[in-house]
């Protein structure tokens, strides 16, 4: 565990894994991805497209990545939960009117920041959960092949 990450730590956190499938956000039009290939739990998508709608005119969320099964990797991109963005302000260059207009976006959309980051956002993680008083995560680690799985029993 990393005693200065408390989503790692919160990571063996309750579960009820709504099976959710993950979704190629490039095929969101109301999404910008800085990734080729970027997943995110399809609820996940569309509580950023909710984000995207609440910014101002001309900026636009740049998600740079999603979910991701690599070892090592933050727990909460395992479980496609998680996302780091950027935000896209043409002609802005204060760090601190960015900072709160992302906050305000991403946070209508029901995201919770992961602390010590200002870039790192979650909804339905262990981490999610814990910050919002949630009993149980929603989304638990999953993977590509997990999903193709899922989708064949559902036909």
């Amino acid at each position: 565990m990393h005693a200065g990450d408390p989503c790692r730590a919160t990571a063996a956190a309750p579960v009820a894994e709504c099976g959710e499938p993950l979704v190629d956000v490039a095929a969101v039009a109301a999404l910008t991805t800085a990734t080729p290939g970027l997943r995110l739990r399809d609820g996940v998508a569309d509580r950023l497209v909710i984000a995207q709608m609440a910014l101002p005119p001309g900026c636009r969320l740049v998600l740079v990545t999603g979910h991701d099964t690599t070892p090592g990797g933050h727990p909460c991109h395992r479980t496609g939960a998680a996302v780091t963005v950027r935000l896209r302000a043409p002609g802005v260059t204060a760090a601190r009117w960015t900072g709160r207009t992302l906050t305000r976006a991403l946070t209508a959309g029901g995201l919770i920041r992961h602390p010590g980051t200002s870039r790192h956002w979650s909804y339905g993680d262990a981490c999610w959960a814990r910050a919002t008083g949630a009993q149980h995560a929603r989304y638990g680690p999953t993977d590509l092949r997990t999903q193709a799985h899922t989708s064949e029993e559902r036909t």
